[in-house]
């Protein structure tokens, strides 16, 4: 069962643009796995739409009756999200959807929970899964290659070609980026301007209403914030923005 693809060696190994999660079943267990490339404490709602939704499709495809007396028995769910953005987060945190819900009159135990267990997996953190799955510790020295080359001033399309070669040669994903090095370099320059354009958008938005506001907003909109956004933003963008692009398959260690 999945939503993205995972057949190594081709290139539908990489999810279509924007499209970073994945689920399958194994000896019965539905995990789902996603990846982002910036912190996003909402993961829980998201994860329980994307399982009631694998489960609603399980339960079609085995032709499960749940309106019967009978207890029937359904795969059970592990929900893992894939964190690789510049901000400092730990190796490993759980988010529950439980902490999303407003506090009741009197004390009551929620109908619902769902556990996104994040994994940090930048370059040095997480160092005993990473032995575990040689892909994804590649892929975090990809990721690492790339901030580094953009630590030297290079421009983001020079860094990442910069940081393809460098891979190849030192045997990183030595496979996959040599069969597919223009698909990897258009696939991660494309998602970065759908980020970098999305980050405008936003700032863009919270400018206008802010200047509509009053007209020492607009001043402070103009001065501070196209300043902000045009330092930490562009450059959030440089180092996060490319990340989405590609999927990560692991193995069921977790």
């Amino acid at each position: 069962m999945q939503t993205g693809s995972t057949r190594t060696g081709s290139s539908e190994w990489y999810s279509r643009r924007r499209k970073t999660d994945i689920s399958f079943l194994i000896s019965g267990m539905m995990n789902l796995y996603e990846h982002q490339s910036t912190f996003n404490p909402n993961m829980p709602v998201r994860g329980l739409i994307y399982l009631c939704r694998l489960y609603e499709k399980y339960i079609v495809k085995n032709e499960i009756d749940i309106y019967t007396s009978s207890l029937k028995e359904l795969p059970f769910p592990q929900y893992f999200v894939f964190y690789n953005g510049t901000e400092k987060e730990p190796d490993r945190q759980e988010l529950k959807l439980s902490d999303m819900f407003k506090a009741p009159p009197v004390s009551r135990t929620p109908a619902l929970e769902c556990i996104a267990t994040m994994l940090n997996i930048n370059y040095g953190h997480n160092k005993e899964l990473m032995e575990k799955c040689k892909r994804l510790r590649e892929y975090a020295v990809f990721v690492e290659t790339v901030r580094q080359e953009l630590s030297t001033g290079a421009d983001f399309d020079q860094a990442v070609a910069n940081a393809v070669d460098i891979c190849i040669t030192g045997n990183i994903l030595k496979d996959i980026l040599t069969d597919q090095k223009a698909e990897v370099i258009q696939m991660i320059l494309e998602t970065y301007d759908k980020e970098l354009h999305d980050k405008t958008l936003r700032h863009e938005g919270y400018e206008g209403g802010y200047n509509k506001g009053s007209a020492d907003g607009y001043s402070k909109g103009s001065a501070d914030g196209y300043s902000k956004g045009s330092a930490d933003g562009y450059s959030k963008g440089s180092t996060d923005g490319y990340l989405e692009g590609i999927t990560v398959k692991t193995d069921r260690s977790l």
